[in-house]
């Protein structure tokens, strides 16, 4: 009975020091900054999301009928023909 005491007891303190004894995002940064790595990317810049597609002039919409660098022909060679397959019975 004692031992769970005890053990109750670490626990309980190791977890007020870890909620009492953060840094502020701001702060770490200040502390070093130069060697954290980031692994998120930036934000994007979503002002260009309409435009930038059409900038090649290959494009004229964003439907299949308006890539510009895939032709007719070979949107209809690509149709599915009907047949289902089971992904476990295909190959690397």
């Amino acid at each position: 009975m004692r031992r769970n005491t005890v053990i109750r007891f670490v626990l309980v303190a190791a977890r007020s020091v870890s909620l009492f004894s953060y840094k502020k995002d701001d702060d770490m940064l200040t502390e070093g900054s130069s060697n954290l790595e980031q692994f998120t990317p930036d934000q994007v810049n979503w002002a260009t999301f309409a435009s930038k597609p059409f900038e090649g002039g290959i494009n004229t919409a964003h439907d299949p009928d308006g890539v510009g660098w895939i032709t007719e022909e070979q949107w209809a060679n690509a149709k599915w023909d009907g047949t289902i397959y089971n992904p476990s019975e295909m190959t690397h």
